[in-house]
């Protein structure tokens, strides 16, 4: 049976909706739930201290986050393009309305000590993402055959074990080290790891 493949355009689309929803969305959901009121964060206007004041819109957008990546890795069909369609617009719309109020605006990850123009770095990827989107949208159109998705199978489920294992770590080093210190870098660096092993385990693998 030929199962359903993404193609490179695809894959490239599905990789920059999930970088959007790692930083900071899945950072800040690890970290608030680890950590508790020892961390304090703010994003887009709500913030809080855990998993309190606004944590739940970052539950709300993670949630929304892994649908999209779930429908698009497994499938990618008329839904899919929907959501990512208005995903892709919401971020590109965002990036040009923060660089007309804040042209010199930079992103600060205070964990790895690191500030990086916005416009160099994030304005080029969306950009590109807008481009992409658009000739995969119309390929999309003009293909109406029908694709066998691979079911879900052993593999997938080894990654989202893979994923749960690490939250005891995740838990030790954030909470042991000091804030911005070495072990606070290894915990980001665990909650990476884990964001690329949600979307291996999404991904629609050949069972044997």
């Amino acid at each position: 049976m030929d199962y359903w493949r993404p193609k490179a355009i695809l894959i490239a689309i599905i990789l920059y909706v999930s970088g959007s929803i790692y930083e900071p969305i899945w950072r800040l959901f690890v970290r608030g739930l680890i950590e508790g009121n020892s961390f304090t964060w703010s994003y887009i206007g709500i913030g809080g201290s855990g998993v309190s004041g606004g944590y739940w819109v970052i539950v709300l957008f993670l949630a929304i986050g892994l649908f999209i990546l779930f429908i698009g890795w497994r499938g990618a069909k008329k839904l899919f393009r929907w959501f990512v369609s208005i995903w892709v617009f919401i971020l590109f719309s965002s990036s040009i309305a923060l660089l007309i109020h804040d042209p010199k605006a930079k992103i600060i990850a205070e964990s790895l000590q690191i500030e990086l123009p916005y416009a160099i770095i994030i304005l080029p990827f969306d950009v590109i993402a807008c481009v992409l989107l658009s000739i995969w949208l119309i390929r999309e159109r003009h293909s109406e055959k029908k694709v066998v998705i691979p079911p879900w199978n052993r593999i997938n489920t080894m990654y989202l074990l893979g994923v749960i294992s690490i939250f005891p770590i995740e838990f030790f080093v954030f909470n042991v080290g000091d804030q911005h210190g070495l072990l606070d870098k290894v915990g980001v660096l665990l909650t990476f790891i884990q964001w690329i092993m949600i979307n291996l385990s999404f991904y629609p693998w050949k069972g044997k």
